[in-house]
């Protein structure tokens, strides 16, 4: 069978990931600097290794309509957490978010596209379980797909 993925409608922008050393001095910051709050609470997630909370403006916020621009403010959730790492490098915003209807499709067409498969499926913290795959870019940045 023949897949049938349309990047054009098939995905949408979900929400930009950075890489903080600690949440709480960020969002103080994007708060006082852009007016953001948190959309979310703040929670680990044990199988990325890392704890997360989602801010934007203010808005009723769900993980498929966001409106409007979405953080990930993303802190290592130990001494393990892959974030360290990029952390020590210098590295902030590290990753962009798509929404799609069929993870599986979407990551064979990113693949097809020129990107390396990294994780997934795998369930997610912060879609209450939900599929998420990873994939690196020829550009040389991470794109997260969630299927919602």
């Amino acid at each position: 069978m023949q897949m049938h993925f349309d990047p054009m409608t098939d995905m949408r922008f979900n929400h930009l990931g950075v890489a903080v050393a600690e949440i709480a001095p960020a969002l103080a910051f994007y708060g006082r600097a852009f007016g953001f709050v948190p959309l979310t609470d703040v929670y680990h997630d044990p199988i990325q290794e890392v704890r997360v909370v989602f801010i934007g403006t203010p808005q009723d916020f769900s993980a498929r309509n966001a409106e409007g621009f979405v953080l990930e403010l993303i802190e290592p959730g130990g001494a393990d957490s892959h974030l360290n790492r990029l952390l020590k490098t210098g590295g902030n915003a590290y990753h962009v978010c798509y929404a799609v209807a069929d993870l599986e499709a979407a990551m064979k067409h990113l693949v097809a596209c020129g990107c390396l498969k990294v994780r997934g499926p795998e369930p997610a913290a912060a879609y209450r379980g939900k599929p998420i795959g990873w994939c690196y870019a020829p550009s040389r940045h991470l794109i997260e797909l969630v299927q919602l």
